[in-house]
This record gives C-alpha cells, sequence and structure tokens, in this order.
C-alpha cells in the first residue's frame, strides 16, 4: 500500500512542476485551457492612430530573439486586393528617399467579424520593404493581388 502511494506522488510531481512554472511566469495554470482562439476578419495597419490601409490576409509575423537581443528581420506580410490608394507606395518611396517619414512606428490591429480588435501588434521603426502586385490577364475577372511586407526593428504584440 505504501508504494501505491509513493507512485502517486510521484506522478503528481510534474504537474505540480508544470503549475509552478506558470505561476512563475505569469500565468495560471487553468489559463491555457480558456484561452481563446483567435480569428480575424480583417487586418489594419495605423500610422499615429489613423488606418491607412487594410488587409484581409496576414500572410507572415516574423520576431525573433538570439541570446537577448533582437535578431531580424521582423516582419509582417500582408496582402488585399489592390485598391486606388497609394499610401504603401508613397510610405516605400519617403523611406527610399531618406526622408523622416521614411521610418515609421506603426501597429497592426486585427478585427473580428462584429468589428471588435482582438490583437495589437506594435512595430518600430517600420518601413515597406517589398510591395509585389500579382499577375492579372486582361479580360480576366479576376482581381489585383497586392502583398506588402512591412520589416520593422522590433515587433511587440500590446493589450487592445
Amino acid at each position: 500500500m505504501r508504494l501505491m502511494t509513493w507512485k502517486r506522488c510521484f506522478s503528481i510531481v510534474p504537474v505540480m512542476a508544470a503549475m509552478a512554472l506558470a505561476i512563475a511566469f505569469g500565468g495560471r495554470p487553468a489559463e491555457a485551457a480558456t484561452q481563446e482562439t483567435l480569428g480575424a476578419q480583417r487586418f489594419a495597419l495605423t500610422i499615429d492612430g489613423s488606418e491607412i490601409a487594410s488587409f484581409t490576409e496576414l500572410l507572415k509575423l516574423t520576431t525573433g530573439v538570439e541570446a537577448g537581443t533582437a535578431s531580424g528581420p521582423n516582419a509582417v506580410t500582408l496582402s488585399r486586393t489592390q485598391t486606388s490608394g497609394k499610401e504603401m507606395n508613397d510610405w516605400q518611396e519617403a523611406f527610399l528617399q531618406g526622408g523622416p517619414d521614411g521610418f515609421r512606428n506603426c501597429s497592426l490591429v486585427m478585427y473580428d467579424a462584429t468589428g471588435k480588435p482582438v490583437a495589437r501588434y506594435d512595430l518600430e521603426n517600420a518601413f515597406p520593404s517589398k510591395i509585389e502586385i500579382g499577375a492579372l490577364k486582361v479580360g480576366s475577372s479576376e482581381v489585383l493581388i497586392e502583398t506588402v511586407t512591412i520589416v520593422s526593428e522590433h515587433i511587440r504584440r500590446v493589450s487592445v
């Protein structure tokens, strides 16, 4: 009977260790089970609180850390149907010209189907490094797709 008690004790140790680690790093053990998954209907890029572009697809958000320091590139890749707006091209041109608006602090805000923000990422010293326009054949019923990659010195997830 004592042997069974010891076996039970040792089977509980890993669970207790996981709980202690979760609490030590600011979480509660029950959080993992209650966290909701995120879904987004729209992705908005804002600068100084004003939306400059809206996207329908987040293709990739990449951040990296190496030995305590950021390792790059930290980048966000988004896509949308091509619009008549030139905001992304103008921002890229400002960067190429070396003007004060070349590097910008901006935010990527993700909205759900009801229009409620569900996540936000702040990008420090960012610029559009690549703008791609997809192929389109004359007479086609398809639309042009614009893909934008924004490189940033630092990307941080913040509260919405």
